[in-house]
C-alpha cells in the first residue's frame, strides 16, 4: 500500500543510497575541520581581540559555534535517517531471502546418491557445518549449512549500534548541559543544572598548582645538510642549552573536595586529561585566571597576563606568573621562584613585543627611568562541568563498533547448500565469505566417497 508507494519515491531512494551516506559524511568532515581550525565556544569579541583570521566567517557564519548550527544538526539528522533506512532495507532483504526458497543449483554429488537428508546432515555436522535452515517443497529438501560466525549477524549488530549512537548523539545535542566554575583556594561553588531545583553537590578547591618541566634550547647547524647529519651523527655540531628559568607548563593540578549537605563525600586531583566523575557529572580542568600586582615607581597596578598596560608613553605586557613544582630533566624536583616576564609593546599586532626582563617576586628591576616590582598575584582555577548521560553509552558504543569492524574483517564464514530430491543425486554448492577468506572450495565429494 502506502509503504510500497513511499519505497518507490525519489526521497526513499535518496535515503537508502550509499552515495548519499558518503556525501553526508564528507560534509560532516568539513564541519569537524572547521571546528578544529576555529576555537569553539569563544565569542566574536574575544576572537577579534586575539587577532583571529576570517573574522567575517566568525561574525556571520557561526563558525565559532559550528556544532550548534542548524546546518550541522541537519547534516547529522540526515545521516541518522540514511543509516536507519539503509538498515531497514538490509533487514527486509534478509527476511525476504529467508522467506523464499533458494534456487536449485550446484555440483551433482554422485557419491552421495541414495543418502537421506538426515544422513547428509549428520556427515556435514561432523565436519563442523551446522544446519541453519531446512526448506521442504514439492518433494525437494534444501539444507543450508554454515561454519563460522554469521557475517550477517555482525553487520546487523554494527548497523544497529550506529543507529543507537546517532540517537545518543541527538540526546547529547538536545539535553546535555555545560557550565564553568572559577575557584580560588578555599573557595566553594555549587554544581547546578537547570532541570534540578537543588544543587547536585558543592565543589571546594583545596589547592591549585602548576607543574613545570625544563624547556631546553637545541641549536642545529645552519647548513641544511649539516642539520640532517646532526640528527644522524652525534659528532656534528649541535648545541643543547638550558637557560636559567627556561621552563614550560607540564600540567595544572587542582585538589578538590566534593561536599553534599556540608559533608565531605569525595576528594580527588583534577588534571587536564583526568576529569573528576561524580554523580553523573564530569568536572574538567580548563586552565586558570590570574591577576598580577605590580608597583611602578609609586603607582600600584593590577594587570592581567597578556593585556597591555601603559607606563607613561610606553605600553608593556606581562606573562602569566610562573610558580609551583619544577620537574627537571635529570629527574630531580624543585620549586619555581615566582616570576613574570615583562615585554615592551612595539606594535599593534599580537606578537609585536620585545622581551625586557624577568621580574621575580619582591625583587625590583630598573627599566629605563622606571622601577618595576612584581609585588604579588592572585590565582583561580577554571573548571568546566558537563552533565550528559549519553556520554557513557557513546564511549561503550564506539568501542563495540570498532570491535565489530575488526571482527567483520577477520571473520570467515563458510556456507554449504545441499539439495536432496527423490530419484536424483544430491546437488551441493559451497562458498566462503569474508575479507580474508581463502577461496578454496570444500571437497564435498570426498566426504561422501569415504562412506
Amino acid at each position: 500500500g502506502r509503504a510500497m508507494k513511499f519505497r518507490e519515491t525519489r526521497i526513499y531512494r535518496l535515503l537508502t543510497s550509499t552515495k548519499t551516506a558518503v556525501i553526508v559524511l564528507l560534509v560532516l568532515v568539513l564541519f569537524f575541520l572547521i571546528g578544529t581550525v576555529f576555537p569553539q565556544g569563544a565569542s566574536v569579541e574575544e576572537y577579534e581581540k586575539a587577532k583571529g583570521t576570517f573574522l567575517f566567517a566568525a561574525r556571520y557564519l557561526g563558525v565559532l559555534h559550528i556544532f550548534s548550527t542548524p546546518l550541522f544538526f541537519a547534516a547529522a539528522l540526515f545521516l541518522g535517517l540514511n543509516t536507519f533506512f539503509c538498515t531497514l532495507e538490509r533487514f527486509r532483504g534478509i527476511l525476504r531471502k529467508r522467506g523464499n526458497p533458494s534456487p536449485a543449483g550446484g555440483t551433482i554429488l554422485r557419491e552421495a546418491e541414495g543418502f537421506t537428508a538426515d544422513e547428509i546432515t549428520e556427515i556435514l555436522h561432523k565436519e563442523g557445518l551446522r544446519l541453519r535452515k531446512k526448506e521442504e517443497r514439492e518433494g525437494e529438501i534444501r539444507l543450508h549449512f554454515r561454519r563460522g560466525p554469521s557475517l550477517v549477524g555482525l553487520s546487523v549488530l554494527f548497523h544497529g549500534l550506529i543507529v543507537l549512537s546517532i540517537g545518543a548523539f541527538f540526546h547529547t545535542y538536545l539535553f546535555s548541559y555545560e557550565n564553568y566554575l572559577s575557584l580560588g583556594p578555599g573557595e566553594t561553588a555549587d554544581v547546578t543544572v537547570p532541570a534540578e531545583k537543588e544543587p547536585l553537590f558543592t565543589i571546594r578547591l583545596d589547592d591549585f598548582r602548576t607543574v613545570y618541566v625544563d624547556n631546553p634550547e637545541i641549536t642545529f647547524p645552519r647548513a641544511p645538510l649539516l642539520r640532517i647529519a646532526s640528527i644522524i651523527s652525534p659528532d656534528e655540531e649541535t648545541r643543547f642549552t638550558l637557560p636559567e628559568g627556561a621552563v614550560s607548563v607540564d600540567d595544572w593540578i587542582s585538589r578538590v573536595t566534593v561536599l553534599r549537605k556540608g559533608e565531605e563525600v569525595a576528594q580527588a586531583d583534577v588534571l587536564v586529561g583526568r576529569p573528576l566523575s561524580y554523580g553523573g557529572v564530569k568536572l574538567y580542568q580548563m586552565g586558570y585566571d590570574q591577576k598580577i600586582t605590580l608597583r611602578v615607581g609609586k603607582e600600584k597596578l593590577s594587570v592581567e597576563p597578556g593585556k597591555p598596560f601603559s607606563v607613561g608613553k610606553e605600553k608593556f605586557v606581562v606573562s602569566a606568573a610562573r610558580h609551583g613544582e619544577w620537574r627537571r630533566l635529570d629527574g630531580t624536583k624543585g620549586k619555581v621562584k615566582p616570576h613574570v616576564t615583562l615585554y615592551r609593546v612595539t606594535g599593534k599586532g599580537r606578537y609585536d613585543r620585545e622581551k625586557v626582563t624577568r621580574l621575580f617576586k619582591g625583587k625590583p628591576e630598573k627599566v629605563g627611568k622606571n622601577r618595576f616590582l612584581f609585588q604579588d598575584f592572585s590565582e583561580k582555577s577554571v573548571f568546566s562541568y558537563r552533565v550528559d548521560p549519553a556520554v557513557s553509552f557513546l564511549s561503550v558504543a564506539a568501542f563495540l563498533i570498532n570491535l565489530l569492524i575488526f571482527l567483520r574483517l577477520v571473520t570467515t564464514e563458510e556456507r554449504v547448500t545441499v539439495t536432496v530430491k527423490d530419484g536424483e543425486a544430491p546437488r551441493a554448492s559451497a562458498h566462503t565469505r569474508g575479507v580474508f577468506a581463502r577461496r578454496k572450495s570444500l571437497d564435498l565429494s570426498g566426504l561422501f566417497s569415504r562412506r
